[in-house]
């Protein structure tokens, strides 16, 4: 229990961090864009790039829905992933993008896309 809090309270910091960013160079997500009007059920594909220069281990997407955060680890290239929005979901829904690099800690963050749920 008290694991799950230690990493509750430390995905909270990075989503702070992220929040504060405007784009951090080395890690894009092209997919989908800022803004982009999706559906209650419907599956979302994310992707992203990472730039040559940047060493990362892996990416984390992480978003918030509902009471808590959910994220997804993606190991290699191509780096792509998909998630469901809940159907009874509508407004605002957000995540970010993060590079790992070795010994787990932060090489890169993107800021937060935020897509419209109608």
């Amino acid at each position: 229990m008290r694991y799950a809090s230690c990493i509750r309270t430390l995905i909270a910091a990075l989503m702070s961090l992220a929040a504060a960013q405007t784009h951090a160079a080395g890690v894009s997500i092209t997919a989908p864009l800022d803004g982009t009007v999706v559906h209650p059920g419907q599956t979302v594909t994310v992707k992203a790039t990472v730039d040559p220069g940047l060493t990362v281990t892996e990416l984390m997407l992480m978003f918030k829905m509902g009471p808590g955060l959910k994220g997804q680890r993606l190991k290699t290239p191509p780096y792509e992933t998909s998630f469901t929005v809940p159907i009874n979901w509508t407004g605002p829904l957000s995540f970010s993008m993060y590079a790992m690099g070795t010994s787990d800690f932060l090489a890169d963050v993107e800021s937060d896309v935020t897509l419209q749920v109608v």
